[in-house]
């Protein structure tokens, strides 16, 4: 029994040991995506808040140009 548990704890190591190492240029691969995504999304929700801010300006001067009149 004692032996059993000696050769999974050197299986788990042998595991831990082969486990795949990634490139640098599968590294790359997987993180420019990754990169771009995170920009677009970031891009995209900037400029819909900073068009929603224009729209309730013009919104807002509408408003006050009508109470005037």
């Amino acid at each position: 029994m004692k032996n059993s548990s000696v050769d999974s704890k050197s299986s788990r190591e042998t595991y831990i040991q082969d486990q795949q190492r990634y490139s640098v240029g599968e590294l790359l691969a997987l993180t420019v995506p990754l990169a771009s995504v995170v920009a677009s999304i970031a891009w995209a929700t900037a400029t819909y808040f900073i068009v929603r801010e224009v729209q309730r300006a013009h919104v807002e001067i509408a408003r006050i140009e009508a109470e005037r009149k």
